[in-house]
């Protein structure tokens, strides 16, 4: 039970920070091994996330072209993005 309390807890806190960062047009990184709710949460607010013009892309080819639009990312592995400026992105911790 403690888990799920856990995985509730990151799961609302990032929906409420993500909510809020669709509003600022940065890059938003969701990062979270697989079953955190990085899938769950932009499926529960992808009419938000298209109302506000965002794109999704999916732990593909994460190329420094992606930063400079309105992206959401998910990502499992931080060496992806290394090689980015931390300026150019807001990264959202949904491991649990």
């Amino acid at each position: 039970m403690e888990n799920n309390t856990t995985y509730n807890c990151i799961y609302n806190s990032s929906k409420k920070l993500l909510l809020k960062l669709l509003d600022t047009n940065i890059v938003i990184i969701l990062y979270g091994k697989g079953g955190c709710g990085k899938t769950v949460l932009l499926n529960e607010l992808q009419h938000k996330i298209n109302d506000k013009g965002y794109r999704i892309e999916s732990d593909g080819n994460i190329t420094e072209d992606l930063f400079t639009k309105k992206y959401i990312i998910t990502l499992y592995d931080l060496k992806k993005i290394r090689n980015i400026n931390t300026s150019k992105y807001y990264l959202i911790n949904m491991n649990h």
